[in-house]
């Protein structure tokens, strides 16, 4: 049983670190120069991320951000310890399924109330967004999947 959680919580972090690679090479390589052109996208959002004091912690102080992204793999990772029983086999399309689970209720979720709802980004960069939000959770849970079935045994 011990093993399960474990292999739930470092699974978790690790497949948070590796996702938030993921998500920095989509968001800010790929989707970069599109989702900051000031001529598509929400002055505000472009604000926030680059002028308006504090900025973002992911932009001033990495080691911070970085123990916050493992704080949320060892809570996701705990999750799909708990709820494995629930997810389909085999090891790929469970790491799928909790991805899927992790983008209907994060991703959605952040997307509405945040870019949409406060930054009034327009509908076609919610729509890449979500895009590479799908993308990065597939990636999340499938390699925590991966890593759980290494380490439960």
């Amino acid at each position: 049983m011990a093993n399960r959680w474990i292999a739930g919580l470092v699974g978790g972090v690790v497949a948070s670190i590796v996702a938030f690679l993921v998500a920095g090479a989509l968001f800010l390589g790929v989707g970069g120069p599109i989702l900051f052109n000031p001529d598509l996208q929400s002055a505000k959002l472009i604000a926030v991320w680059q002028e308006i004091e504090p900025l973002p912690v992911m932009s001033t102080n990495m080691p911070v951000f970085m123990v916050g992204v493992a704080l949320l793999g060892l809570l996701q990772g705990g999750v799909f310890a708990w709820i494995i029983k629930g997810l389909p086999e085999p090891t790929l399309k469970r790491g799928s399924g909790f991805g899927l689970v992790l983008f209907l209720l994060i991703a959605t979720y952040f997307e509405f109330f945040t870019p949409f709802n406060l930054f009034g980004e327009p509908l076609p960069l919610i729509a890449l967004e979500l895009i590479f939000w799908f993308i990065v959770t597939q990636v999340q849970g499938i390699v925590l999947s991966f890593v759980y079935k290494a380490l439960a045994r």
